[in-house]
């Protein structure tokens, strides 16, 4: 079964580019894609408990909501 990851980070080319190294691998699922914490965790509220990712990759850096904040919450 593969490894279910978040990527959270407000640079769309980072995104990107965690996505597709990620995917390339098949041991990797992306579960979840997020611009900030915010949505992060408005995102992880909507998703059923076998969804949630087992891990995430969060930018510390990022504007409304950031990753230290984030991970408080």
């Amino acid at each position: 079964m593969p490894l279910k990851i978040a990527i959270i980070d407000d640079k769309a080319s980072n995104r990107n580019i965690l996505m597709d190294k990620l995917l390339r691998n098949g041991n990797f699922e992306v579960s979840l894609v997020a611009n900030d914490g915010r949505e992060f965790l408005d995102k992880m509220k909507e998703l059923h408990a076998d969804q949630l990712p087992d891990v995430a990759l969060m930018d510390l850096e990022m504007p409304i909501l950031d990753g230290i904040e984030t991970v408080k919450i």
